[in-house]
């Protein structure tokens, strides 16, 4: 048969990429060669020529011809050229078929087999000038099969030792870095400390050299960075800062956690601008629920999957997972030339990074987008094989055969800008908000693109949901306008998720991608167990919006679905009557709120298991006569048992200030209104366990009570007497300090509670923890009950909370942040010491630099910026073997 000039050259558009094409001529018998040379104008002599395969065959191979194209030479032009003449019974280009290479480096490698290495190993061995960042909790990079790999950096290995050779700030790091110790020693300090040594050998082991296993990267190099140690990762972003800047192409990032940060967005897109790639396992714990770094923008996030293609037990999955790996039993490099296998995502997103290496050696002048690109549009779609989880296990499991053997398309969604019409950054209920797309082909041209935006959420509204436009080169980008409205009626903390559907070539390419924004993101629930109640980032629980004048937030839901019982509470800290701070409604006698969203601490709510977790930071920065105190708020509630009838909340105040702030009250207040009504509330107060409560006839019964301290004080507020004429300041600090009063009225009313707890004098720097429990019940004593049960959970389960000061030498305090142009450095130190002090801009590069020897106690440092742009900066602070990273804002 004969094939036809559309099917040939659709043959080709694969083939002629990778090499010189061989045209396969098969004519009647009618003529000679030379004939067919001349009739075609075929090259003379000392060119390439037509030669006969199999002479004198029977079955009419000795009519077959094979030419081998001059360089540069288009097969489909000739394909056609030669399908036109009557004697010609086929033309095609011959399929380049290669030997399976196949490493010796043992048994226990299906994941190689899985992904078909072999077929992209006959393209590549990969290339040691290509290096793949493993940052992780160190790495045991003398182990026998990891050594031939190792990254060197020459500059210091070749350099003066003891001295900064190629001036990156870091002395004599010759092969990585080691930020927990601050050292030139990636290693992690402890056998027992496998992780980053397994991550390592599935990434860049030493392939082909009859020991131990292999990687699908073969010859890569890897530059081994310890980030960490035991589970924890404590420098990451600084680690992915270094390795983006030193030279290494990919990044492995086996590790993450649920809280966004917008810090760690700016690093990881400042690692995308440099051209390097990064890779992060998706997380174990079977949700849907994002998982950073892997659900940064720019970073590929990676699911783990079995031998069958089938999702990993563990894995987690979702819209924003890019692609799936072999994950299960991955037999890997262990410390001490041992041997072993792991299982998780952790060991899916090496073998990613593993192939990209392999593909950048391959494609050396393909760009870090690129690479990305083709890695994850060439992966085996997997739906069929997970129903279930279509279209949540990202584009498939891995093929490294296709990834370096096929050209594909790939036009991604590649920024989105908002502007919302109050320009403030922050979308509002009511806003109209416009945005513009930018398209970016990252691989082969297209004929056509369009993009359709569209969002499922009944308070958004899509006014302008499309643009669209015809050929795209390579690298060639589109921008497009598009707009959509906010409902009036969406709760400030509403989260959101845009649809932005890009298709190609007449729709032959098609991808949806997702972008999640927030209402007014200040709010949200504790709801995994038998109680429901909102918290916010303001100190404010209930939740009730003062500003706005519109009750928002689930209140207090005892069971969940149940009749919300409260109307609005707060957290208070002062030390006199004119020093309190608090988000209490109708506060008096300035602004509604004292508290305002530290930066960086905007509320984040986990499950994990049985447990739900919140984390916020709070602070009074905002009024012109703040209390220097910053508020962390964590959150506890359980899904099952008598502890699941209510929430802990710990409060962590911290002094950000430079003078002691004596006589320091904390207070919770809660306007608690059973079955929906607010004025034949009955309330009380248990002395012995330090409960207070309230109920109304036949309802249910809730309460507030203090976990960690005697109480200093409790009152049943009558509202219609305090709160709703104005709950003044001085009102306030007086109930925290007056003691026991109004413990058990006997009237009904509308009653709100008020509960303190007494702290120590609040030196600068220092800090105090208290924590409350409010609760539901059916009566009087199961309310009790519930409340012995959550004073033995809190006991014997007392949350750790974010160090808010490192150990040894402290930064104790670092203010003003955001600031114009100095800001005050707290630092204390045991024992005199010599410090470094450097500070980058966002492209790493340094802008200050100082060395102070302080001798031992406490010290303020001006560090002064002026002369700099507005923007974000890294602060690293050194000293012996120890250094730490934070985040400054230039505002001017």
């Amino acid at each position: 048969m004969r094939f036809s000039l559309s099917a040939t050259i659709m043959m080709l558009g694969c083939a002629s990429t990778l090499w010189a094409a061989t045209l396969i001529i098969k004519h009647d018998g009618s003529f000679d060669p030379d004939r067919l040379r001349q009739e075609l104008q075929l090259p003379g002599e000392g060119r390439p020529a037509l030669t006969g395969v199999a002479p004198g065959n029977p079955r009419g191979l000795d009519r077959v011809l094979r030419w081998e194209l001059p360089e540069g030479e288009p097969a489909a032009k000739w394909i056609a050229h030669l399908e036109r003449l009557r004697q010609i019974e086929y033309a095609e280009t011959i399929p380049l078929r290669r030997t399976f290479d196949w490493p010796d480096d043992g048994d226990g490698l299906y994941a190689l087999e899985l992904v078909q290495a072999a077929a992209a190993w006959d393209l590549s061995h990969g290339d040691l000038a290509v290096v793949i960042g493993v940052l992780d909790i160190g790495t045991d990079w003398q182990h026998e099969d990891l050594e031939g790999n190792l990254y060197l950096n020459e500059a210091e290995a070749n350099g003066t030792p003891g001295e900064d050779d190629d001036g990156n700030g870091f002395i004599d790091d010759i092969r990585g870095w080691d930020f927990f110790e601050g050292d030139n020693d990636p290693d992690p300090g402890n056998p027992a400390y496998t992780h980053g040594t397994h991550v390592a050998g599935t990434a860049s082991a030493v392939t082909d050299n009859g020991t131990g296993v292999a990687a699908i990267a073969w010859n890569c190099s890897y530059m081994p960075v310890r980030v960490g140690i035991g589970s924890t990762i404590y420098n990451g972003y600084e680690g992915i800062h270094y390795a983006a800047h030193n030279g290494a192409h990919i990044i492995n990032l086996s590790w993450g956690g649920s809280n966004y940060s917008a810090f760690e967005q700016d690093v990881c897109q400042d690692a995308l601008d440099q051209g390097v790639v990064l890779v992060a396992a998706a997380g174990n714990n079977n949700s849907n629920e994002p998982h950073y770094p892997a659900a940064y923008y720019g970073v590929i996030a990676v699911a783990n999957v079995n031998a069958e293609d089938l999702k990993s037990g563990s894995s987690c999955w979702g819209t924003w997972i890019d692609v799936c790996a072999p994950g299960v039993s991955i037999n890997s490099t262990l410390p001490n030339d041992n041997y072993g296998q792991l299982s998780g995502t952790s060991m899916a997103a090496p073998q990613v990074a593993s192939l990209l290496g392999l593909l950048k050696s391959y494609r050396p002048g393909w760009s870090g987008l690129q690479i990305m690109q083709q890695v994850i549009f060439t992966a085996d779609p997997i739906d069929d094989l997970n129903p279930g989880y279509e279209g949540l296990l990202g584009s498939g499991r891995i093929n490294a055969a296709t990834a370096l053997g096929e050209m594909v398309t790939a036009i991604r969604l590649s920024d989105v800008q908002l502007e919302d019409a109050s320009g403030d950054g922050i979308l509002d209920p009511g806003e109209t908000v416009d945005l513009l797309a930018t398209l970016t082909n990252h691989l082969s041209p297209i004929s056509d693109y369009s993009c359709v935006l569209s969002c499922d959420d009944i308070y958004i509204d899509i006014t302008s949901a499309a643009f669209s436009g015809g050929a795209l080169a390579t690298g060639e980008e589109a921008v497009g306008e598009l707009q959509f409205e906010i409902d009036a009626a969406a709760p400030n903390g509403h989260p959101f998720q845009l649809a932005f559907e890009v298709t190609a070539n007449g729709g032959g390419f098609a991808i949806t991608e997702y972008r999640r924004y927030v209402v007014l993101p200040v709010y949200g629930d504790h709801d995994n167990g038998n109680c429901r109640l909102t918290v916010s980032s303001l100190g404010a629980l209930g939740y009730y919006d003062n500003e706005e004048s519109q009750a928002v937030g689930s209140g207090f839901q005892y069971p969940i679905g149940a009749t919300n019982s409260l109307w609005h509470g707060s957290f208070l800290v002062g030390y006199d009557g004119e020093h309190v701070s608090d988000c209490a409604t109708w506060n008096q006698p300035t602004v509604p709120y004292d508290f305002t969203t530290a930066p960086g601490g905007e509320l984040a709510i986990t499950t994990s298991g049985d447990l739900q977790e919140s984390i916020t930071v709070f602070n009074d920065a905002i009024n012109p006569n703040a209390l220097p105190v910053e508020v962390l708020l964590h959150g506890m509630s359980l899904a099952t048992g008598p502890a699941s009838n209510g929430v802990i909340l710990t409060y962590r105040l911290l002094n950000t200030g430079t003078t002691t702030l004596n006589g320091v009250q904390a207070a919770l207040w809660m306007d608690f209104d059973c079955m929906g009504t607010w004025d034949n509330d009955y309330a009380g107060y248990d002395a012995d366990a330090g409960l207070g409560f309230q109920h109304d006839e036949g309802s249910i019964w809730v309460g507030m009570g203090i976990l960690s301290h005697d109480a200093a004080s409790f009152r049943a507020v009558d509202n219609f007497s305090w709160v709703n004429n104005g709950f003044t300041d001085s009102e306030k600090y007086g109930f925290m300090t007056e003691g026991f009063v109004v413990t058990n009225p006997a009237n009904t009313n509308d009653w709100s509670l008020f509960q303190s707890a007494p702290l120590a004098d609040l030196e600068p720097g220092g800090q105090h923890t208290v924590a409350w429990a409010v609760l539901g019940g059916d009566d009087f004593n199961d309310l009790l009950a519930n409340f012995n049960e959550l004073y033995e959970y809190n006991l014997q389960h007392s949350p750790e909370l974010p160090a808010a000061v490192p150990q040894d030498w402290q930064l104790e305090r670092l203010y003003p942040n955001p600031f114009n142009p100095a800001t005050t450095l707290v630092l204390s130190t045991p024992a005199p010491r010599r410090f470094s002090l450097e500070v980058f801009n966002i492209l790493g590069e340094q802008v200050y630099r100082s060395s102070p020897q302080l001798a031992a106690g406490s010290h303020q440092l001006t560090l002064d910026l002026a002369g700099q742009p507005t923007g974000v900066y890294l602060l690293r602070l050194s000293a012996d073997r120890r250094s730490l990273t934070r985040k400054l804002m230039l505002v001017k």
